[in-house]
């Protein structure tokens, strides 16, 4: 694979372009979980809303999160931002 072809599956994936599943049956299963492709845009458009959202619950002594749905595993090997910018405090993760 040539990296113009990863490219065009970036591009084609991006695109919601359903094609690059063969079986019919993962093409509509695939086009229902795309929907993680907006959550660039959607966190980018709610950054305020968020921003004051986690300076509220740090201001009210919140210390342990719970990682639910798709991606947990992932995300236990990578601290929070909100955990680095608190040197002093512990944060607990459970997933």
């Amino acid at each position: 694979m040539t990296e113009a072809d990863v490219v065009d599956i970036a591009r084609r994936i991006h695109a919601r372009d359903v094609s690059l599943w063969a079986a019919p049956e993962a093409q509509s299963i695939v086009g229902k979980r795309l929907g993680w492709l907006d959550a660039p845009d959607w966190l980018n458009e709610n950054r305020e809303e968020l921003t004051t959202w986690a300076r509220d619950i740090r201001g009210q002594g919140f210390a342990r999160v719970v990682v639910l749905g798709m991606g947990g595993r992932v995300l236990r090997r990578r601290p929070s931002p909100a955990c680095w910018a608190r040197p002093n405090r512990v944060c607990r993760w459970w997933f």
